[in-house]
């Protein structure tokens, strides 16, 4: 027996900023609200996995991803939703950029990414046109013993319009199971499915994703052998059987409801991060009480270094956007405790406006001093709104000068995370039901031998073949269960940030001031010193 869990999804909540983060990755900017399309489906269906014993190792199950169209006339074509697994159950490790094993991004060498692809998820072979990233989030919101993993296919060829996705499988993964897991149902739980279409910018496409779990099965992986074949032998005259009725009683089974009516709690927001090690410039943490307006605070760490100008830029994931202000351009004011007048904030790309304004650009810098910046001081803040429950503010393109305009080496940069703190919530609970025993009358064929006197007759021997009815292979068969699952909210956060460029001209503007002031001090030295000379 197969239970399917389907969680549909057609504009509702999904903003256009929420299924912006995706598609940065790609290139692609800006999201608007999508006609009504026929639904398409995404599947997931794992298989058995097997604990293994003394003699044989754990079985992995094996999970595959497909796409179906309720109609050929809809197109899909960049997929992300995020899977959480329990840690109890599956052993999912990932490979940082060197080949190191990980959990996370944060633990990889360097600012490395954390992939489970291709370590234990591949693209189908069709999809020459996408790439796929398996990727754990580093903020992952999930309550202890599960592990969030962000799914994203996305297209490399950039035309009008974009190659679509075709029916069929689009991933298959590798779940191997954590030494000691206990036998019973697959738990997988999904959260934040969103599909594209094929247009530029892109429109969403009403989804829904249905879960095909499996079971966890105690022992090694049963081996198939055949059965005897069975040669019936025919029997002597017999009269007609005559039906007699008997009850077969039933087998007692239940199913596992959700009881509805109650949301699954979100987990409680994480508590703010102390400063990166330096020299860095990061985003603070922040936790509200609700969603709104929120001020983003961006701080510099100097490593012991003297760092007099900076230049940054901050890149939005998920509902969170910086203000506009005054002449169109971003709400952001230098702190002016550090004396950095000559400081200038944009929006990026270039020529945006709402929602396509994806980054902002900031130079801190000052055209009268080169007083250094001290070392965890405010660079900046700015305004901005927050429309989702989480958020994420990626800093990129970091570089820093001295007082000579010398840019300094390792200037790294570290996101700031928003979360709106979830109010406590019910506990949803779980209950079997029993299916009610019914007792079926069952109509049996039981022959009554007669015996009928039978004139003898004399016959030549006719050969005659034996009839043999062969019982094929046996093969064990699963139940397959599914548990219900509710919507929930994630982080939001994309797969790949864009990196922003940067100009050293802003940078070198103490060093060009310097000069200057030194070629003025030197031509009003000399002008006094004839006139000196010319009064005696």
């Amino acid at each position: 027996m197969r239970q399917r869990v389907l969680l549909r999804h057609d504009g509702g909540r999904l903003t256009a900023s929420r299924f912006l983060t995706l598609l940065v990755c790609s290139g692609i900017v800006g999201f608007m609200a999508s006609p009504l399309h026929a639904v398409v489906t995404l599947r997931v269906t794992t298989s058995d996995a097997f604990t293994g014993d003394e003699s044989a190792p754990s079985a992995p199950a094996s999970m595959t991803v497909r796409l179906e169209r309720e109609s050929p006339s809809e197109v899909a074509t960049t997929v992300n939703f995020d899977l959480i697994f329990q840690t109890a159950q599956f052993d999912l490790v990932g490979a940082c950029d060197d080949g190191s094993p990980c959990q996370l991004s944060e633990t990889c060498p360097g600012q490395g990414t954390c992939r489970l692809a291709p370590v234990n998820c591949q693209k189908d072979a069709r999809l020459a046109d996408h790439i796929l990233e398996v990727v754990p989030p580093d903020f992952q919101n999930v309550g202890t013993g599960e592990y969030r993993v962000r799914f994203a296919l996305v297209t490399t060829t950039f035309v009008n319009p974009l190659p679509v996705i075709g029916d069929g499988v689009l991933l298959g993964c590798t779940l191997p199971l954590k030494a000691g897991a206990s036998p019973g149902p697959q738990v997988i739980r999904f959260e934040r499915l969103q599909v594209g279409d094929n247009q530029i910018p892109a429109r969403e496409v009403p989804s829904q994703l249905v879960l095909e779990l499996g079971r966890i099965v105690a022992g090694a992986r049963p081996t198939e052998t055949a059965t005897p074949s069975v040669t019936p032998t025919p029997s002597a005259t017999a009269t007609a059987a005559t039906p007699t009725a008997t009850e077969t009683p039933p087998t007692p089974t239940s199913t596992h409801t959700f009881t509805a009516g109650t949301p699954v709690p979100r987990t409680p927001c994480p508590s703010p991060r102390p400063a990166p090690a330096g020299p860095a410039v990061y985003v603070e943490d922040v936790v509200v009480a609700a969603s709104g307006p929120v001020a983003l605070i961006v701080r510099l760490v100097t490593g012991d270094k003297e760092i007099v100008a900076t230049q940054n830029d901050l890149v939005f994931h998920g509902g969170i956007r910086i203000d506009s202000g005054a002449g169109g351009r971003p709400d952001c004011t230098a702190n002016p405790a550090i004396n950095k007048n000559g400081s200038s904030f944009a929006f990026l790309p270039a020529g945006c406006s709402g929602e396509t304004c994806t980054q902002v650009r900031a130079v801190v810098v000052s055209l009268e001093n080169v007083d250094a910046i001290p070392d965890g001081a405010v660079l900046y803040t700015c305004r901005a709104t927050l429309t989702d429950v989480e958020a994420r503010v990626e800093v990129t393109g970091v570089v820093a000068s001295d007082a000579n305009g010398d840019p300094i080496p390792g200037v790294g940069g570290r996101e700031g995370f928003l979360c709106v703190e979830p109010p406590p919530t019910a506990t949803p609970t779980v209950t079997n039901t029993p299916i009610p025993l019914t007792a079926t009358p069952t109509v049996t064929a039981v022959a009554s031998p007669t015996a009928s006197p039978t004139p003898p007759t004399v016959t030549s021997p006719v050969p005659t073949s034996t009839p043999t009815r062969t019982v094929g292979v046996a093969t064990p068969t699963a139940t397959r269960t599914a548990p219900t699952v509710a919507e929930g909210n994630g982080c939001d956060c994309n797969v790949a940030g864009s990196r922003g460029g940067w100009s050293s001209f802003w940078l070198l503007l103490p060093a060009i001031y310097l000069r200057w002031r030194r070629r003025l001090v030197a031509r009003f030295s000399s002008v006094r010193v004839g006139a000196l000379q010319g009064s005696s």
